[in-house]
């Protein structure tokens, strides 16, 4: 990686290990978090955007072209406009790729100014977590219950009721699972 000019860390490297087939064969990558104290000391901001959009468009490739073998095998259209279809689909995500890297990554810092900060109050959806309106993400590894914190607090949402001891504002929900359809449902509204 130092060869290549990559910047090394924890990020950096699991993508790496995980890229040559050697993630598992160390121990995954729970294995490398434990080799360091999991403080980032120089973060690589733009190495880790190019790594979330390099797997973010394996996904949707992946992801079509799961759409496009179920087409075809259920016979239901011309193989011809099949074929025709899956190389727009690629031509169009080889555009959005190239363009997503020409885009850079701007840092929060560039644009921190107490005139950019608002003064009105924050409407929370769970107190001091979740602001109405706005946008979460929950992250680890698999296998750590992201599905089951995002169902109760969807949950939690929808009754009124806390979550995890915070107060919520009760309202209608809809939750889409993209990744875990068969094993939580998929999706679908809370009342």
């Amino acid at each position: 990686m130092l060869k290549e000019q990559v910047p090394v860390d924890l990020v950096t490297l699991v993508d790496a290990l995980d890229s040559s087939g050697e993630l598992e064969n160390i121990g995954g990558a729970a294995t490398v978090a434990s080799l360091i104290d999991g403080v980032h000391r120089s973060p690589n901001i733009d190495q880790y955007a190019a790594i979330v959009r390099r797997k973010s468009a394996e996904r949707q490739v992946a992801k079509k072209f799961a759409e496009l073998a179920e087409i075809v095998a259920s016979g239901g259209q011309d193989l011809r406009d099949i074929i025709t279809e899956t190389t727009e689909c690629l031509k169009q995500f080889a555009i959005d790729l190239d363009t997503s890297k020409r885009a850079g990554v701007q840092s929060w810092t560039e644009n921190l100014s107490l005139s950019n900060i608002p003064d009105t109050p924050v409407a929370w959806l769970v107190e001091g977590l979740l602001p109405y309106g706005g946008i979460a993400l929950i992250a680890s590894e698999a296998g750590k219950g992201k599905t089951w914190l995002a169902m109760d607090m969807c949950k939690a949402v929808a009754s009124g009721k806390p979550f995890l001891g915070r107060a919520t504002r009760h309202t209608k929900v809809l939750y889409l699972d993209h990744e875990n359809l068969l094993s939580s449902g998929g999706s679908g509204w809370l009342n």
